[in-house]
């Protein structure tokens, strides 16, 4: 659409009906041209200026000038001896031309805060009964600690963990709290619910998910359990290990015989969990540590007794394990062979 600038006559294209103006610049000089200017005179460097004809505010043609006006006010009340009194400290001081006429005048910050200070009420803590101030009249205690002691000592009580059977103190409105930590209250999802059927090793009472029940042959009230009873019953050994490919030794499928589960970890408890090289624990360590043949599993025929008996077995960490194995290649294995004096047995 096209229209007519009001300012400069100028016929120009708008998009909207409101815009009167071709341009901001042409806007601000027609506004100008609109108001009644009016000429004044400085009182501080006598020079003439515009300013509107209803703005009584403006006197100075500047800022300079404004600020320079205020200076010349304070140093004539100064000039003509006029003193004021601290509220606070009682000691004279010279004014600006802004605490002449104020009720309450202080000569320095620190005397302003000290001052006001002593219109605040005096209080009496619940708790401690020490006195101090306030802003308002409502506060009760002097502190946050004195706070949480008074409600410890009113509103709390003592109650029982249903987990570890420690007391605790909570505040009344939690009546219904059963455990005094968040572990405790975790550890009741996996111990706190009822036994409903038993541990196929020790028959202790134990709780089992039905769901799992139905989809797993077996379960174990702890790891312990099932290790044992996979020992007992050779669960996991011979023939029903996924590793079995007949009794012989494999490089990339390793077996060593049905004893072996039972022997790695008699091994581990003979040498205190403890590397016999650099005497690293399994905790320093943080997992369980390997244990190695001394004599190669290969040199003895397949005859996993004798090559899992105690005499050959020895608990290293893994580092060790290798710089071991460094040295002993599997091709060379043919070339080692059992002392006729060592005997296993």
């Amino acid at each position: 659409m096209k229209k007519e600038c009001l300012n400069c006559k100028i016929i120009y294209e708008s998009h909207s009906n409101n815009n009167k103006y071709c341009s901001a610049k042409c806007g601000k000089a027609f506004r100008k041209v609109e108001k009644k200017m009016i000429v004044a005179v400085c009182p501080i460097c006598k020079k003439n200026f515009s300013k509107s004809e209803g703005n009584n505010r403006k006197k100075y043609c500047s800022d300079a000038c404004n600020s320079k006006a205020k200076q010349l006010k304070n140093r004539k009340y100064n000039l003509d001896g006029l003193f004021a009194i601290c509220s606070y400290c009682n000691n004279k001081f010279k004014p600006n031309a802004n605490q002449i006429n104020a009720k309450n005048v202080f000569c320095s910050s620190n005397c302003r805060k000290k001052g006001w200070r002593r219109y605040t009420p005096e209080l009496t803590c619940e708790y401690c009964l020490c006195k101090f101030t306030a802003s308002g009249n409502k506060r009760k205690y002097c502190s946050k600690e004195c706070h949480d002691k008074h409600l410890k000592a009113t509103k709390s009580i003592e109650k029982r963990c249903k987990q570890c059977g420690s007391l605790f103190e909570v505040w009344v409105s939690r009546l219904d709290a059963k455990y005094c930590s968040e572990k405790c209250y975790r550890a009741s999802y996996r111990t706190g619910k009822k036994p409903n059927t038993k541990c196929f090793h020790c028959s202790n009472d134990m709780y089992k998910a039905p769901s799992l029940q139905l989809k797993q042959k077996y379960w174990f009230c702890s790891r312990k359990c099932m290790g044992d009873y996979f020992r007992k019953f050779k669960l996991f050994s011979g023939e029903n290990n996924a590793r079995f490919i007949g009794f012989q030794f494999n490089r990339r499928k390793k077996y060593y015989g049905e004893n072996w589960p039972s022997q790695r970890d008699l091994v581990r408890a003979r040498d205190f969990y403890t590397c016999q090289i650099c005497n690293i624990t399994e905790e320093e360590y943080g997992q369980e540590l390997s244990v190695h043949h001394i004599y190669p599993f290969i040199l003895f025929n397949n005859d996993y007794e004798r090559a899992n008996h105690e005499k050959n077995l020895i608990c290293l960490c893994e580092p060790c394990h290798r710089f071991v194995h460094s040295d002993l290649k599997p091709s060379i294995y043919h070339q080692l062979k059992i002392p006729e004096d060592w005997d296993l047995f």
